[in-house]
C-alpha cells in the first residue's frame, strides 16, 4: 500500500462559539479556523508520475524551511531573505526527493517505465513513502526547484516532461521531433544547464541514463540539514480494503486538529479515487498523498479540511483515467528493447520487487510472475536502432488524446470551491472514510 501525506496547514484564530458560513450562523462550540495556504508557492502538478509521496514530501519540507528560516541548511549559500516568503524558485523539488529516495538511475528508470501500467503490483512499486523519503532528502540531499524544476507548464505534468527527455534518441533521417521536444523538455526541468549543456549529455547518455546525468550536474548544488527534526507517522489500525472500511483513525483526526492549531502543518495519506469518480465513493481506491493547508467550516455548518494536491489546475489527468489511446502512447516506449536493455531492466526490476517485499507486511509481490510478465509483454529485437524504429512508428499510431483537461472532467464537483478551483475541500466526516496516515515534522 503507497502512504501518503498530506500537509496541514494552520492559523489559530480566536475561539468562538459561532462561525459564519455563507448566509447561515453556525454553531460550532471550539473551532479554530486555520489557512497556512499562503505560506506555500503555487501548487505543482505531478502528471501520471506516482511520486506524489514526494510531493507531499517537498511541500512539508519546504514549510519547514520556511518557517524556520533555513537555520539548519547546509552549505550556508543562500542569500539572509531567501526564505522571506515560499515561491517556485525556493521551493525543494518534488523530482529531486524522488531521485535520491531511490538511489539509483534504474530507479528512475523503472519510474518512468511502470507508472502507466494498470496493473496493481506495478502501480505499488511506482509508490513511496514520504516520511523515509523526507528524511533522506535532509540527510543525503535536496535541490530547490530553481535547480531541478518540479512545475511543469501544462495539464500533462513532470511525468510527460520526464517521458519526453528519454525520448530523445528516437530520431532518425534529419528528423528532430523527437530530439527537439526532448530538449526543450531538458531544458524546463533543468533550467540552469544550456542548450549546449544539455545536448552534450545527451552524446554519452542512453535513454535509461539520461536522467541521471542531468541530475548529476548538480551534485554541487545539494542542500542538507546540520540538524535532523524529528518525523512522525501514525498510521490508522486497520485498513480493510475488501470490505472498504478504516477503523481506528479517530485519533489521527484529534492529533491533526492538535497540530493545526499550534501552527505545525500534518501530512495524511488517504484514499483519493472518490474525488474524481462516483463510483469509487465509499470504496478504498487510490491511495494518494496530498497536503492539507488549512481547515473551515462551510456553508452547511459542516468543518472540512483545505487540501494542498499535486494535480495543478488538472484534477482528472491524474486521478481519471486517461483515453486507452493515451495509455497506448505511453506504453510503446516499454514495448520494444534489446536483449541486454531487457536484462539490464530485469535484474533492477528484480532488486526493486525485493527491497518493496522487506518493506511491507502485506500485499507483498510476486517477484518471478512479475518478471515473466514483463518478458511475455516485451519484443526484443536485435539493435537499438531497431527498438528506436518499432517506438516512433508506435507512436506516431497512438496520438497522445486526454479524456481529462480539468476539474470539470467527471469530477464530484461539491470537493470544489470554484473560487479557489486549486484547492480542494473535504468535510472532516467524509474524509474519515479515506484516511489510514498522517505524518508531520515533530519540532519546528
Amino acid at each position: 500500500m503507497k502512504k501518503t501525506i498530506l500537509i496541514l496547514a494552520l492559523l489559530s484564530l480566536p475561539l468562538s462559539k459561532t462561525v459564519t458560513a455563507g448566509v447561515k450562523t453556525c454553531s460550532n462550540p471550539g473551532f479554530k479556523a486555520v489557512d497556512l495556504s499562503k505560506e506555500f508557492g503555487p501548487i505543482k502538478n505531478q502528471g501520471t508520475i506516482g511520486w506524489c509521496y514526494a510531493y507531499a514530501a517537498s511541500d512539508l519540507l519546504t514549510h519547514y524551511l520556511y518557517k524556520t528560516k533555513g537555520k539548519d541548511i547546509s552549505p550556508k549559500k543562500l542569500s539572509d531573505n531567501f526564505f522571506d516568503k515560499t515561491n517556485d524558485q525556493n521551493s525543494v523539488s518534488s523530482v529531486g526527493i524522488a531521485y535520491y529516495y531511490y538511489k539509483r538511475s534504474e530507479r528512475i528508470k523503472n519510474k518512468l517505465r511502470t507508472r502507466f501500467s494498470k496493473d496493481k503490483e506495478y502501480k505499488l512499486l511506482k509508490a513511496g513513502f514520504t516520511a523515509p523519503a523526507m528524511e533522506k532528502a535532509m540527510k543525503k540531499g535536496f535541490f530547490f526547484d530553481s535547480i531541478v524544476n518540479s512545475y511543469s507548464p501544462d495539464f500533462e505534468g513532470t511525468g510527460k516532461l520526464l517521458y519526453n527527455i528519454t525520448l530523445f534518441s528516437l530520431d532518425k533521417d534529419g528528423d528532430k521531433r523527437y530530439y527537439n521536444t526532448a530538449l526543450e523538455s531538458a531544458l524546463y526541468v533543468f533550467p540552469r544547464l544550456s542548450k549546449d549543456e544539455v545536448k552534450r549529455i545527451f552524446n554519452r547518455s542512453n535513454r535509461y541514463n539520461v536522467i541521471d546525468h542531468l541530475l548529476s550536474s548538480f551534485s554541487s548544488e545539494l542542500y542538507k540539514l546540520k540538524t535532523i527534526p524529528k518525523i512522525k507517522d501514525l498510521s490508522a489500525s486497520q485498513v480493510n480494503e475488501t470490505e472498504n472500511k478504516i477503523t481506528g483513525n479517530d485519533f489521527l483526526f484529534n492529533r491533526i486538529d492538535e497540530l493545526l492549531e499550534s501552527g505545525t502543518p500534518v501530512a495524511i495519506g488517504y484514499y483519493a479515487k472518490f474525488l474524481t469518480n462516483k463510483e469509487y465513493k465509499d470504496k478504498l481506491v487510490g491511495a494518494h498523498a496530498s497536503t492539507i493547508v488549512g481547515k473551515r467550516i462551510n456553508s452547511n455548518c459542516d468543518e472540512e479540511y483545505i487540501i494542498r494536491n499535486s494535480f495543478g489546475n488538472y484534477l482528472g489527468s491524474y486521478l481519471e483515467p486517461s483515453s486507452l489511446q493515451t495509455q497506448n502512447y505511453y506504453d510503446c516506449g516499454n514495448k520494444f528493447m534489446t536483449k541486454e536493455d531487457l536484462d539490464k531492466w530485469v535484474e533492477s526490476f528484480r532488486q526493486e520487487i525485493k527491497e518493496y517485499n522487506q518493506l511491507v507486511e502485506s500485499d507483498k509481490v510476486d517477484e518471478d510472475a512479475e518478471i515473466k510478465k514483463i518478458k511475455d509483454n516485451t519484443t526484443v529485437l536485435s539493435t537499438t536502432e531497431e527498438v528506436n524504429n518499432k517506438i516512433r512508428e508506435c507512436l506516431e499510431k497512438n496520438t497522445p488524446e486526454f479524456v481529462c483537461e480539468g476539474v470539470s472532467c467527471n469530477v464530484v464537483t461539491q470537493y470544489f470551491d470554484p473560487k479557489t478551483p486549486l484547492y480542494l475541500y473535504v468535510t472532516k466526516n467524509e474524509l474519515k472514510k479515506y484516511l489510514f496516515d498522517i505524518t508531520y515534522i515533530e519540532e519546528y
